[in-house]
């Protein structure tokens, strides 16, 4: 086999890959975000103008690298699996990762939340004592 047709197949494995931008894919993934007023959330998150994000939500046009820049910026790894067709493996690791994360943050603010109201309860028991 030549350098060329070497070069010409390494080229070609990523033809079988669908690439651009799955709209539809955007579109559930910001309305489950936020399933009203999507438009103006996403704008106030990325400064893109909720305008152009209600053209996105309704199928028309594309995203643009700016505003898909803005927007995986803003929302993660779990937007650019969202925003994909096929995901490869180390993006589907990473939103994975961003979620158990995210989860984490979570009960930690949760658990402050709780030490917090059991200190009010403790200290209200001690003053009726």
């Amino acid at each position: 086999m030549s350098a060329y047709n070497d070069r010409q197949n390494r080229g070609n494995r990523y033809a079988k890959v669908r690439t651009g931008v799955n709209l539809d894919g955007v579109a559930r993934f910001l309305r489950n975000i936020y399933p009203t007023n999507t438009a103006a959330n996403v704008a106030a998150d990325t400064r893109i103008k909720a305008r152009t994000v209600e053209r996105w939500l309704a199928g028309a046009g594309g995203i643009g690298g700016a505003h898909y820049t803005a927007l995986w910026l803003a929302y993660g790894p779990e937007f650019l699996v969202a925003a994909t067709f096929e995901t490869p493996a180390w993006l589907d690791r990473a939103a994975k990762d961003a979620e158990l994360a995210a989860l984490d943050l979570e009960i930690e603010a949760a658990m402050k939340r709780r030490d917090e109201a059991k200190r009010r309860r403790e200290r209200a028991c001690d003053e009726h004592a």
